[in-house]
């Protein structure tokens, strides 16, 4: 996890995990986006409830974001943790582009 020892709970932290070229029946080719998101905090329910935060304003939204054309987006896998006195839920998502 990377964050600027500056930083102050809480924090969220995010990389793009994976790209996968998809098509469609016809021969359209659009990308599926993994990306990880680290909330970061420095006590168990403050990290949960920004998670669930985070889960409900992204889960199947679409539209176009930066000129990019979002289908679908889905929380595929979560896990949580707990590393140099922080607590962490990381949520992974899958990002469908149109």
């Amino acid at each position: 996890m990377i964050a600027d020892n500056t930083v102050s709970y809480p924090f969220i932290v995010y990389k793009r995990s994976g790209c996968t070229p998809a098509s469609t029946k016809d021969s359209y080719y659009n990308y599926d986006h993994t990306v990880e998101l680290i909330v970061c905090t420095d006590n168990y329910t403050d990290s949960a409830s920004i998670a669930e935060l985070v889960v409900s304003s992204l889960e199947h939204k679409n539209g176009t974001y930066n000129n990019i054309k979002i289908d679908d987006i889905q929380l595929i896998d979560a896990d949580e943790d707990f590393i140099d006195d922080c607590f962490t839920q990381k949520l992974i998502f899958k990002i469908q582009e149109k």
